[in-house]
């Protein structure tokens, strides 16, 4: 089994033949959706797309931000 945050949210994925996945994901799934997330951001530069995306949570609020930047212009603005 594996847990991951996919571009629609919290992701469970696994050998679905397995009959024991079934029950052990969902309640996986169900605590993943109850807890509270904690404060956190991170700073990603993404040479695939070109993009440099800052996200995180404060006080129980998630953000994303996503700009089409070059990752020397973002690291220049962060470093100072």
């Amino acid at each position: 089994m594996t847990a991951y945050e996919g571009p629609g949210g919290s992701a469970i994925g696994g050998d679905t033949e397995k009959d024991s996945i079934a029950e052990v994901a969902q309640d996986l799934l169900n605590l993943i959706e109850v807890t509270k997330p904690a404060n956190f951001e991170n700073l990603g530069y993404y040479e695939d797309t070109g993009s440099t995306i800052h996200y995180g949570c404060k006080d129980q609020v998630c953000f994303i931000r996503k700009a089409p930047q070059s990752h020397m212009q973002r690291t220049s603005e962060i470093t100072g």
